[in-house]
């Protein structure tokens, strides 16, 4: 059975198949799309032996192949070669599985060394490049007869996103036509904002309630990996994921002797997860228990390793904006219940650690004397006044893609891309794309600002949901993105699609269900 919009199929309690009555034999039979191989082997005359002896015989063809390319590659790509038909085959059964372990992969819970990478343009294909294309013509032609119902959820989301797509391409062409930029800086810059095509993907991978929420548990439990290898890592010394900042903790001019700083491109999972959290609690859609405190503490902690003042700022603000709309006791609840997981995440801290309560409030405090001393602040300003500058002498395309908007500083010598990366979201557009690729930009945050804020108003339920994928908006697009290119970045644009694409599904089954309502309304009798 369809719904009443025709695409999604409704949840049947747990149920795999879906029973039908056949009005020729009133026998209820369950309905299935394949029959077993076996037997369809078997009525073409291909015995049992047969059948062993070409798997024996694929599994020895197998095993030399991999035997040769040990020979010629190091182990780890081998590895990685043959890891990839496994992750195809999980990805045609549960494509949920299969996305998630590429979000885990962008947000480097997956050691770089194990995953290949195709040289290209100078710069290099990526293991999540490489899965996410092959995850979208994989689940193209599995839903092959099923693309209209994937678009229809994902429809009016695309439209700002290919305008960015068009931006993107005309800078690009520009960029190699007038040589503006090396081809390896074009393609460097030029590939994040392909993770736009997370959101039509998630229009292939969820076709169903239930694939919906595991994929919500799967995210939100990697969103808890992350924290917990966030503290470790921060704690201990130790480095275990392969990406986001991992040294030693400064403020204004000097060092915090024996705090790490441990940051992640998963900072906005992390952030959601503790919103929803709260939300949930704040709505009655979840009760306090064991599992909920210990998960609560340790994102708490996770957030508080990365020692991102602007990151803090979104998650008080989020929470603030939260009190706004759902000012109850149930909301007074949460702010205690909020209060009292600080308080002991303080006090772990300081048993732990004593010096890392210090260096949050000295984190807290140093921002003035750090812009009055020319350090993190201080060199922020001053890239923005490049980026200002660039845009004033080209306000119809900027620098182009890939292109320089400042001279290399003291930073070049180990940052190659110090004079093309710029901090502030919306600067960055305007440099790099000149006043119409900024007002795109500003136009798309504010499009998913509203569109999400009214996602979330029109739901009768799911409202913790709902609220989460406006603050994950909110946070990248609003209060952090004067720090932060989050827009800009692959993993950024890959949070902001997952969130986009999470309020748009949460809207479609909303407009379904009271769709079934209204029409079993005006049934006859």
């Amino acid at each position: 059975m369809r719904s009443a919009l025709g695409c999604a199929r409704p949840d049947y309690g747990g149920q795999l198949e879906r029973p039908f009555i056949d009005d020729h034999s009133h026998e209820v039979k369950m309905a299935s799309v394949a029959h077993p191989m076996t037997g369809s082997i078997a009525r073409r005359g291909i015995g049992t032996w047969a059948l062993i002896l070409l798997g024996l015989t694929v599994f020895v063809l197998t095993l030399i192949f991999v035997g040769a390319l040990a020979a010629l590659l190091p182990w780890w790509f081998v590895i990685s070669i043959s890891a990839a038909p496994i992750f195809f085959v999980i990805a045609w059964r549960f494509p949920e599985v299969a996305l998630v372990l590429l979000v885990a992969i962008s947000f480097g819970l997956i050691p770089d060394f194990f995953l290949p990478r195709i040289p290209l343009a100078g710069g290099a294909l990526r293991a999540e490049d490489l899965g996410l294309f092959g995850l979208v013509i994989l689940l193209f032609f599995r839903r092959l007869g099923q693309l209209g119902c994937a678009y229809k959820v994902v429809s009016t989301a695309l439209r700002p996103i290919l305008l960015v797509f068009a931006l993107v391409g005309i800078s690009s062409m520009l960029a190699v036509v007038y040589k503006t930029a090396g081809i390896k800086d074009v393609f460097n810059e030029a590939r994040n904002y392909v993770y736009w095509l997370y959101v039509p993907l998630l229009g292939l991978v969820v076709e169903d309630d239930r694939r919906f929420a595991r994929m919500l548990k799967l995210i939100y439990l990697l969103a808890v990996l992350i924290a917990l290898a966030m503290v470790v890592q921060s704690l201990t010394g130790f480095r275990l994921t392969s990406r986001g900042q991992f040294s030693e903790l400064w403020t204004v001019t000097d060092s915090v002797a024996g705090i790490t700083r441990s940051t992640t491109p998963g900072m906005f999972a992390m952030g959601a997860a503790l919103i929803w959290m709260l939300a949930a609690y704040a709505y009655g859609e979840m009760r306090f228990n064991v599992w909920f405190g210990l998960a609560a503490i340790l994102l708490m902690a996770g957030i508080v390793v990365g020692f991102g003042r602007g990151f803090w700022a979104s998650i008080f603000l989020g929470f603030l904006l939260l009190g706004s709309v759902k000012f109850s006791g149930g909301y007074v609840k949460t702010f205690l219940l909020f209060s009292i997981l600080t308080v002991m995440v303080s006090s772990f801290a300081v048993a732990l650690k004593p010096e890392l309560v210090n260096a949050v409030f000295n984190r807290v405090a140093s921002v003035t004397e750090e812009i009055e001393r020319g350090t993190s602040v201080g060199r922020r300003k001053l890239e923005n006044q490049y980026a200002i500058r660039a845009v004033e002498n080209n306000p119809l395309v900027g620098v182009g893609i890939g292109g320089a908007y400042k001279p290399f500083g003291l930073d070049s010598s180990y940052w190659e891309a110090e004079s093309r990366y710029i901090h502030n979201t919306y600067l960055h557009a305007a440099a790099k794309f000149g006043v119409p690729g900024f007002l795109i930009l500003v136009g798309s945050i504010i499009f998913f600002l509203v569109r999400s804020w009214k996602n979330f108003r029109m739901l009768s339920g799911n409202k913790a949901i709902g609220f989460t994928c406006f603050w994950v908006v909110f946070a990248t697009g609003l209060v952090t993105a004067f720090t932060q290119p989050n827009w800009m970045t692959s993993t950024g644009v890959m949070s902001v699609a997952i969130a986009v694409f999470v309020s748009e599904w949460l809207r479609f089954r909303q407009m379904s269900r009271d769709l079934e309502v209204m029409c079993s309304d005006r049934a006859p009798v």
